[in-house]
């Protein structure tokens, strides 16, 4: 099952970056409940807003990590748990 964001991540960044991405969130890392699934390219203000905006909406855990994906640093992350 593709990731409701699947389809902006491929217009945003093209399928091959998306498609890491969803293997990424994919990963079985013990995260129970995962939500508010969010991606910025870094240096860009207007998604790391966003990323940012997304970031607060959740509760509970919180993952983040800045990831370089096809050589674009991005930050990536999700909310876990409740």
């Amino acid at each position: 099952m593709k990731y409701l964001g699947y389809d902006s991540w491929v217009q945003r960044y093209g399928e091959d970056v998306a498609d890491q991405l969803h293997a990424w969130f994919n990963e079985d890392d013990g995260y129970e409940c995962m939500d508010n699934l969010r991606v910025a390219r870094v240096g860009i203000f207007a998604e790391e807003r966003a990323y940012e905006n997304q970031k607060s909406e959740g509760c509970c855990g919180i993952y983040d990590e800045e990831s370089e994906i096809e050589g674009q640093k991005d930050l990536v992350g999700f909310n876990y748990g409740h």
